[in-house]
């Protein structure tokens, strides 16, 4: 089994370069700007990824649990990216997707600084007032309004941030992979995760294992969203080289993961 830390570091160079040929080209869209902030946040998970592994050959240990929680949020970033970028969705759609997103995040910094109990009048009554704002927006969209009562009034309370049934778009494994992983780095965010535990030892739950599937579900996920970004941004998005669309295609292949699977 081979843990393709190079492979990862290499995708992750790729992304910042992306990241710098585009720096000077603002985004035209509100589609472009949210692929622009989430393919920024997932390169910056990728380096930290790549970070935490190369200290495996300074200490000879890999903190898992560490890399799984970004490998977990690398698959949040990616997903939130395509949900957010979806193309031939329409304008009421979109606007209804990206309210939404904005209401959950208003709301959650109104309830952070209540609790912490900041002084700063100003700060919260701006807060305050977007939330309004937003919230009468969102009543004027006209996918909002073929909701049921109790779904409006739910979202309208700021809990949910996306509804990803929504999406379309496809991601770039097979739905039960995705999830298994997800719950697999889920349990590694836990003060006693699977990969430290020795009845999963022998298990794809397992320390090795477990730094696998981390890295290669970061690699496959990193890959894709080049493409994606590519795709969305490609004016502003430099040409990629013959070797890293190689890469990129042999990585979406999933025939690394595969031969793991049937090991």
């Amino acid at each position: 089994m081979q843990i393709r830390a190079s492979l990862l570091e290499q995708l992750v160079s790729v992304c910042e370069s992306i990241e710098r040929g585009s720096s000077t080209a603002l985004p035209s869209s509100v589609r472009a700007h949210y692929a622009a902030v989430y393919f920024s946040k997932a390169a910056l998970h990728g380096r930290s990824i790549c970070s935490l592994l190369a200290e495996i050959k300074a200490r000879r240990y890999a903190d898992v649990a560490g890399i799984s929680a970004l490998a977990r949020t690398l698959i949040e970033t990616h997903n939130v990216f395509l949900y957010l970028s979806e193309s031939g969705i329409g304008k009421d759609e979109l606007e209804f997707r990206t309210l939404l997103a904005e209401l959950n995040q208003t709301v959650d910094l109104i309830r952070i600084s209540e609790a912490l109990r900041w002084d700063d009048n100003e700060a919260l009554f701006w807060q305050e007032s977007t939330r309004d704002r937003v919230r009468n927006q969102l009543q004027a969209n006209a996918k909002f309004k073929v909701l049921g009562e109790k779904e409006q009034a739910h979202l309208l309370r700021g809990k949910s941030p996306y509804l990803r049934s929504r999406c379309k778009s496809q991601g770039p494994v097979p739905v039960e992979i995705e999830s298994a992983a997800y719950n697999l780095f889920s349990h590694n965010v836990h003060a006693y995760g699977l990969s430290s535990s020795y009845t999963a030892s022998a298990t794809p739950a397992g320390y090795v294992n477990t730094l696998f599937m981390a890295v290669e579900i970061s690699c496959i996920y990193l890959a894709n969203l080049i493409l994606r970004y590519k795709a969305v941004r490609p004016r502003a998005v430099p040409a990629l080289s013959e070797s890293d669309v190689l890469v990129i295609r042999e990585t979406l292949s999933l025939t690394h993961l595969t031969h793991w699977q049937q090991s």
